[in-house]
């Protein structure tokens, strides 16, 4: 029998720092009831937190995969412009990725409700 054994403490070690720091940070977004969202601009597509889904008076489940075309459609049309300039702005190439706008979404029973988003281009 031939063997070999590694040590891996040191990355079990930074496993379980990274899960305690995960729950931290649900934890954190949670008790503040932030809301969570990622656009992926290549495949066009978007995912929402639970939270997310629940303030629009959706079904309190993370929505993964959705056409991001589809949660513009819910933006109120005055306020479309503004979200478009902050994104296309955020994803220039000489920007730094970081973005703050105040706009409408339309929630499932037609009322608006006024977000602040702020987000950063984590690419």
């Amino acid at each position: 029998m031939v063997a070999v054994t590694l040590d891996v403490t040191e990355q079990r070690q930074k496993e379980a720092a990274l899960r305690a720091s995960e729950q931290r940070t649900r934890l954190a977004i949670n008790s503040a009831r932030l809301m969570t969202w990622e656009l992926d601009t290549v495949r066009g597509r978007a995912s929402l937190s639970a939270r997310f889904s629940e303030v629009l008076g959706d079904t309190a489940v993370p929505l993964y995969d959705a056409p991001i075309d589809a949660l513009l459609a819910r933006v109120h049309p005055a306020d479309l412009p503004v979200v478009q300039a902050a994104l296309d702005a955020a994803f220039a190439p000489e920007s730094d990725g970081v973005l703050t706008y105040e706009h409408r979404l339309r929630a499932a029973d037609g009322s608006w409700r006024w977000l602040l988003e702020s987000a950063q281009d984590h690419a």
